[in-house]
């Protein structure tokens, strides 16, 4: 299983991500990986930075992505609708202090498999769930390539 837990972050409040950057780092490394988080302070600097030399398999390789639902000049929904539309399908975390107003505008018109909510206040523990769901995933395909490879090969050696 790969030990790395990539998160790319973005949030146009550094104060917020300064206070919360050392909790999730803690949440990974009690689930027994190592975080290495991206951040980007606004929307604009990761479209430039990701988007726009946008390589699939590259930005695949995120674990979990994690954004403030208001950013300046975007929302979340618009983001939704972006990565998805480059068949990004990597889990999306959203957060806002305005917790209703956030889901309202995000189920109202976009995409929402694999996407996640939460208050500022309950960030920690949504990104844990869904860390804890992507490595019940994982484990759950080691067991069944474990399956497939004995029985592969007590029928090689019947053969």
């Amino acid at each position: 299983m790969n030990t790395e837990y990539k998160i790319l972050w973005i949030d146009d409040s550094d104060d917020f991500y300064d206070s919360a950057y050392p909790i999730i780092e803690d949440i990974v490394r009690k689930n027994h990986m190592n975080p290495q988080i991206k951040y980007y302070q606004f929307f604009d600097e990761f479209q430039t930075s990701e988007l726009e030399h946008f390589d699939l398999d590259t930005f695949n390789l995120y674990d979990q992505i994690v954004i403030d639902h208001a950013l300046s000049g975007t929302t979340g929904d618009k983001i939704i609708r972006d990565l998805r539309s480059r068949n990004i399908f990597t889990d999306i975390v959203f957060y806002s202090s305005n917790y209703d107003r956030m889901v309202g505008e995000i189920k109202e018109g976009s995409q929402l498999d694999g996407v996640f909510f939460a208050h500022r206040e309950d960030l920690s523990r949504v990104v844990d769930n869904v860390i804890k769901k992507n490595l019940k995933r994982e484990y759950d395909i080691a067991n069944i390539r474990g399956l497939i490879m004995d029985s592969t090969s007590e029928f090689d050696y019947i053969c």
